[in-house]
């Protein structure tokens, strides 16, 4: 069923990318009908799941609610669109949210879910180097505001790309990171020429000249020009040294953009080397999850413990090397494991922590620093319970008892049963005894044990008897001794039937005899 639903992902994903501008009505009603069947199924298996799992334990499963989200945007979707309401603004967005349905293989594809649990474990890290990043960009654009704010605008420095306010500029900084024509910004940054901006118009009388609002000046060219116009409708919007921009935007690519986003990189190549080892190691996350899965049968009531005897039917739920499942002699390496585990026995239970622990570091365990250990057990002692008196025992001490109890038990039901036993014995001897001199009283020893047997049976135990007949050294023929076997043995089974209690009839007849 997991790989019918690949399958139907991926048809689905096929699907949205054959949609394009300008496509036919037919086109239009093929795409249409397959989104209903697809949602169709979508819906189909979200009710399974309903079935086999119950709606409670479905919803306490993150990809699951994951699962209806899109199903349900995905049923709205269908009826929004065949109720022909166009005048929806959020109607484009459901649409656009069905594309939620390829991360649906996320859960059923391992190297997937690899990548996105990395990225996920990556997230403590990239916080902290996301927050160095901002701290960087952050002083870059106070920097920037006070060396470039006055820039003059050119090919890269726009409206959309300056320093002349703190969001802008961290827009334009967060632009230079990506490597987009941040040469080209440095060159605008360092203008010099013709960026004396004339914020007004002005008549210079002595030099009969003009000066319109908007205009740009160059200082050397028109520095006489400059002399004559009053400093408050000029604004200088000039560089104030190129070799500050040429430093301010090569540290901020090589501190920010080089330094930093490898750093990025570094930390998520290093978790997915960690996740690769983590899959390498004895004790797996599979083993663990399926460790859990098998103590929440045991511990309905979710309460963190199961009785101690539990501790076997969890060890033959479990594969190795935590449990025994699918090996051989179980019995013997359940007793293996429980006396070379330490596992508290807390009132004929034992705790869901300290067993998992136990059995994962009989196989995993190494030895730790001190400071490192002792930081572990301050972290799971606060989530055992709190016991005012000292545990003495452990569940190898409990299992150790029983194996006695048991031992002691099957002593005493030898003891009784030996007088039997010995009675059974003297019996065989007294019948080997009796077969030693007379043979043919084998005859009526196998004709006593087969009253009480089947007819199959009786037929096996005849055959047997037959042979021993036939061997015994008569002088008569097989087939001859093997007839006057069958009618004795049948003449001695009438007797007994009809005389089942007579006292004589343990004594064979005389013509038996002969």
């Amino acid at each position: 069923f997991s790989h019918f639903m690949i399958v139907v992902i991926l048809s689905n994903v096929l699907c949205m990318f054959m949609v394009h501008y300008g496509q036919g009505p037919k086109w239009d009603v093929a795409m249409s009908a397959s989104n209903i069947v697809f949602t169709g199924i979508f819906v189909i298996e979200m009710i399974l799941k309903w079935i086999s799992i119950s709606i409670t334990p479905y919803f306490q499963d993150g990809w699951n609610i994951f699962d209806f989200i899109v199903v349900v945007v995905s049923v709205l979707g269908v009826i929004l669109d065949y109720a022909q309401i166009s005048s929806l603004t959020f109607l484009p967005l459901l649409r656009v949210l069905r594309v939620l349905r390829i991360f649906k293989l996320i859960p059923k594809a391992k190297g997937l879910r690899t990548m996105l649990m990395t990225l996920l474990w990556s997230l403590p890290a990239l916080g902290n180097v996301g927050a160095v990043l901002f701290m960087f960009m952050f002083i870059y654009a106070i920097i920037g505001m006070n060396l470039f704010g006055n820039i003059k605008f050119a090919d890269q420095i726009t409206r959309l790309a300056n320093f002349r306010d703190f969001p802008t500029a961290m827009i334009t900084l967060f632009r230079i990171i990506t490597g987009e024509n941040w040469t080209q910004l440095m060159s605008d940054c360092m203008v010099k020429s013709n960026c004396i901006y004339v914020k007004e118009t002005y008549t210079v009388m002595a030099l009969n000249t003009t000066v319109m609002r908007g205009t740009y000046l160059d200082g050397a060219d028109n520095s006489t020009l400059i002399s004559f116009l009053p400093d408050n409708i000029m604004q200088n919007q000039c560089s104030p040294a190129p070799i500050l921009a040429i430093m301010f935007f090569c540290s901020y690519m090589l501190v920010v953009a080089y330094l930093m986003l490898q750093l990025i990189i570094g930390i998520i190549l290093e978790n997915i080397e960690v996740h690769a080892s983590i899959e390498t190691m004895s004790i797996k996350q599979s083993h663990i999850q399926l460790f859990v899965e098998t103590w929440e049968e045991l511990d309905v009531h979710g309460t963190g413990y199961i009785d101690a005897p539990s501790l076997t039917a969890l060890l033959l739920a479990i594969p190795s090397p935590m449990g025994v499942k699918g090996q051989d002699h179980v019995a013997m390496r359940i007793q293996e494991i429980v006396q070379s585990v330490n596992i508290p026995f807390r009132n004929n239970r034992i705790h869901f922590l300290e067993t998992l622990h136990a059995l994962a570091g009989r196989v995993a365990g190494a030895a730790l620093p001190a400071d490192e250990e002792y930081m572990i057990h301050n972290k799971m002692i606060q989530r055992l319970p709190k016991e005012e008196v000292p545990l003495k025992y452990s569940v190898g001490d409990y299992y150790a008892a029983l194996y006695v109890k048991t031992s002691i038990k099957g002593f005493l039901a030898r003891a009784k049963l030996k007088p039997l036993f010995d009675a059974y014995l003297a019996q065989e001897k007294e019948q080997d005894a009796l077969l030693k001199a007379n043979p043919n009283a084998a005859i009526m020893l196998k004709a006593r044990a087969m009253a009480t047997l089947s007819r199959r049976q009786r037929d096996e135990i005849l055959s047997t008897v037959t042979s021993i007949k036939g061997t015994s050294g008569h002088q008569d023929g097989v087939g001859k001794g093997s007839d006057t076997c069958q009618q004795h043995q049948e003449g001695s089974l009438q007797q007994q039937q009809q005389e089942p209690d007579s006292p004589d009839s343990s004594v064979p007849a005389p013509h038996s005899r002969r």
